[in-house]
């Protein structure tokens, strides 16, 4: 991204260079382009914001994930206790 800022930064640079020098340069193209690039940046801001989020929501997906294996693994294991300790005969469940 820095080299894109650089390179944004140098043309806005040069153009008012030219306008200052008064030099024979499309401007209207150069600031149609530039336009067309604030407006990608933006989009682009717009976009790092949602993954950012999405990332937030993943890792939430993720605990909640590793939580139920903690959960099951617990069951498992009271599943194993209770196969290996024998009920006596007069208990029931």
């Amino acid at each position: 991204m820095l080299p894109i800022a650089l390179r944004y930064i140098v043309i806005q640079k040069g153009l008012a260079a030219a306008r200052a020098a008064q030099a024979r340069v499309d401007e209207q193209a150069v600031s149609a382009q530039l336009q067309r690039i604030r407006t990608a940046l933006r989009t682009i801001k717009e976009i790092n914001s949602k993954a950012t989020g999405i990332r937030g929501l993943a890792d939430g997906v993720s605990t909640d994930a590793e939580l139920l294996r903690g959960e099951i693994g617990s069951a498992l294991i009271a599943c194993e206790e209770a196969l290996r300790t024998p009920l006596d005969s007069g208990e029931a469940t």
